[in-house]
This record gives structure tokens, sequence and C-alpha cells, in this order.
């Protein structure tokens, strides 16, 4: 992603993908508060770092933003599978100056196959500006 002078990242720690069974779910919530001058395009994409057990067609994301100004709550995105996520990013929208938006990631499965009951992988999610 390109970079910009008043933009901060973090790295951070986030939900356990361990032992993952039929019908789970999870959810991480972090923010993202600007001060850019334009109003910026933010994307966001599931990098799939060790998915040995192929687990990443099977996980699911939906987001939601909360906008911590205003208190209006969207749904940004219908559920994506963690493949289609790496793949074509989900576009968050725009955030103007001194936005500051809490950003529910809400993870679920539906069924599993047994032979991907109890298994385990690692990603990480990046947040990023579109130009």
């Amino acid at each position: 992603f390109p970079s910009h002078d008043n933009t901060k990242a973090n790295e951070i720690n986030g939900v356990s993908f361990d032992g993952i069974v039929s019908n789970w779910t999870g959810s991480y919530t972090t923010g993202i508060k600007t001060d850019s001058e334009k109003p910026l395009q933010i994307i966001s994409y599931c990098s799939i770092t060790e998915d040995k057990a192929n687990l990443a067609k099977f996980l699911y994301v939906q987001i939601t933003i909360i906008d911590k100004n205003t208190g209006l709550e969207v749904l940004v995105s219908d559920s994506y599978s963690f493949e289609k996520w790496n793949e074509k990013g989900i576009n968050l929208g725009y955030f103007d100056k001194n936005d500051n938006k809490e950003i529910i990631l809400f993870f679920l499965t539906n069924e599993l196959p047994k032979s991907k009951q109890g298994q385990s992988s690692n990603f990480d999610f990046e947040f990023g500006i579109l130009e």
C-alpha cells in the first residue's frame, strides 16, 4: 500500500485460528482514525501466511464499521471467504479528516469437513489506502 506522512501503522495481535470446528465464530475490533487533509479510500486484505489445512476457503469474514463520532453503524461486507478477501480485498469506503471509526471483523465457518475439524491456520489482516 502507498504510505503517507500522516499514516501511522501498527501491528497488533488478533484472533487465534486454532482448533476450528463447524459453526465456529470469533470477532476482532480495531479502529482507524484519520487526520488526512483529503478523504482516504481504505481497503482491507487478508494475507494468508500459513494455511496447510486449507481453511481459507472455509473461513468467512463480515465487516461492520461504527463511526465513533456519530454512532452510525454500517455493514460493509456480506460474508467473504478468506480466499476471496485475499484475492480481491474489501473496500471499506472513504474516511474523511478526523474520522474515528471502529472496525469489527466477525469471523465464521459453516459446516467443515471432518478432515478440517480442529485444524489451525495463520492469517494477517491489512488495511491500506487506495490511490
